[in-house]
């Protein structure tokens, strides 16, 4: 997948959103990858998403599909949530993004 932000989307967000979707990528489900999504949610094949881009989404929590408004809000703590427990994610990505958390509220 692609990184779904690019230099533009700086201005219409805050760093700290900026910088969780920047350490993602673009994907779409898979039909071989139904089975795992199936019990949660009855999600269509090519349904959007974002993976980790650092597990490419191995680990729990490291894929997040939209499958309703509600799901686009929730995706920067589903991601943040995930990104800080990632094995694959780098500390350093990992203190960025706890200081830019901090520093979210006084940004908007």
């Amino acid at each position: 997948g692609e990184c779904p932000v690019t230099c533009d989307d700086k201005k219409d967000s805050t760093s700290w959103e900026y910088f969780v979707l920047s350490n993602t990528e673009t994907n779409y489900l898979k039909k071989e990858n139904m089975k795992c999504f199936a019990a949660r949610a009855k999600l269509p094949a090519k349904c959007p998403g974002l993976l980790c881009c650092h597990c490419h989404g191995k680990f729990k929590g490291g894929s997040y599909y939209f499958t309703s408004p509600k799901s686009l809000r929730n995706v920067f703590w589903a991601m943040h949530t995930h990104l800080l427990s990632c094995s694959d994610c780098p500390k350093h990505i990992k203190a960025a993004l706890e200081r830019k958390k901090l520093h979210n509220q006084e940004e908007r």
